[in-house]
């Protein structure tokens, strides 16, 4: 299984920051807490997570850290600019043995990786509109190794934003 989760909406109250320094605003911190507590219900269990370093992306993934007590956690450079390309190349490097890995990072990227692995899903229209801030993508991969990994064999079982939660 892999989940990809894009940051909750971030502030641009403060200019002087870099991109990468973004963090946070209000309604992306409820967000957040509410796509951990949703994560919580379903019983989300994940191998590998690994987070875009960006401030953003680390405080999204922060309230969901109880429900990944047992989750092996990366907080990677590489993701926070990364194509699709990058991504994929990453996951066919993932080790044998890890049954799910989360991806917590940046749109236009973590959208079109979605469009790119799906083939079926009842949202993946929804999606080709909008991987929206704070959303949650579940894809199902017929793989037995992660070397394995290609487009358009996905099976986009879930997918859930944070305001269909409220």
């Amino acid at each position: 299984m892999l989940y990809v989760y894009r940051h909750a909406k971030s502030s641009r109250a403060d200019l002087t920051l870099q991109d990468h320094a973004r963090p946070l605003n209000d309604r992306g911190r409820r967000e957040s807490a509410l796509m951990a507590e949703h994560a919580k219900q379903i019983g989300l269990s994940v191998d590998l997570v690994w987070s875009s370093s960006s401030l953003r992306a680390r405080q999204t993934l922060e309230p969901m850290l109880p429900v990944l007590a047992k989750s092996k956690i990366g907080y990677e450079d590489w993701l926070y600019s990364a194509d699709t390309d990058d991504i994929i190349e990453h996951l066919r490097a993932v080790p044998a043995g890890v049954g799910s890995v989360m991806l917590v990072g940046h749109n236009p990227t973590l959208q079109e990786l979605v469009l790119e692995l799906a083939v079926e899903g009842k949202a993946l229209a929804r999606v080709g509109e909008k991987l929206a801030t704070g959303s949650l993508a579940m894809l199902e991969l017929p793989i037995d190794d992660w070397a394995d990994v290609r487009r358009h064999a996905a099976n986009l079982s879930h997918y859930i934003e944070p305001k269909q939660l409220t």
